[in-house]
């Protein structure tokens, strides 16, 4: 199994409804990310009983206790793997999605080469989703050995975002002390950027 990059987006519990597996998935499929199959125990799904089962998931209303079980395969740009899937934990609401790590760089002449097109595709699909979901509170990025982002509730002066290599969050959460470069986006969101050096390896 590669080690991943990945990318959590939280949304507001408060405003889930019915519709909002759809309304993410349309989201995606409109920024080109598009389903490809179920993953683990919904493998063979369709489109449609890949909705139903996160859905039923997000209410609450399905038996399983981890939404990994219901993983979903996107194809997006020319990555070679795309997953994502929900996560409700202590009352938090998340879809993660994961791409391997060897996807963002690759060796030349025994250096290691970061691919920016392949991380600025990502980005721009983050700050698409964030102006198209109202109910998206915060996107953080990770590596496989990073931290584990923090939830929304728990970022503060002292704890920024998870920020490797960017972030979003609402404007109104947006502090100095962070000593992180950020501008201002669409729905009073902050995009948060690390410098160029955004691959430790």
């Amino acid at each position: 199994m590669p080690a991943y990059f990945g990318f959590n987006i939280e949304f507001n519990k408060d405003a889930q409804n019915n519709s909002l597996v759809q309304v993410l998935f349309d989201a995606l499929a409109e920024n080109k990310v598009n389903f490809n199959g179920g993953f683990r125990r919904s493998e063979g799904y369709t489109f449609e009983q890949q909705i139903k089962a996160n859905q039923d998931y997000v209410n609450g209303s399905d038996d399983m206790h981890n939404g990994s079980f219901y993983q979903a395969l996107f194809s997006f740009s020319d990555f070679s793997e795309v997953r994502g899937y929900w996560k409700v934990s202590d009352g938090e609401l998340m879809f993660h999605m994961i791409i391997p790590e060897e996807d963002f760089y690759e060796y030349v002449e025994h250096k290691t080469v970061h691919l920016t097109d392949k991380m600025n595709a990502v980005k721009d699909l983050c700050v698409s989703l964030w102006r198209m979901v109202p109910s998206i509170l915060c996107i953080q990025t990770f590596w496989e050995c990073s931290e584990i982002p923090p939830k929304y509730c728990r970022i503060s002066a002292k704890r920024p975002p998870q920020t490797e290599p960017f972030s979003i969050v609402q404007k109104l959460k947006y502090n100095d002390a962070w000593c992180i470069n950020g501008r201002a986006i669409e729905r009073a969101g902050m995009l948060l950027e690390i410098d160029e050096n955004w691959l430790w390896i």
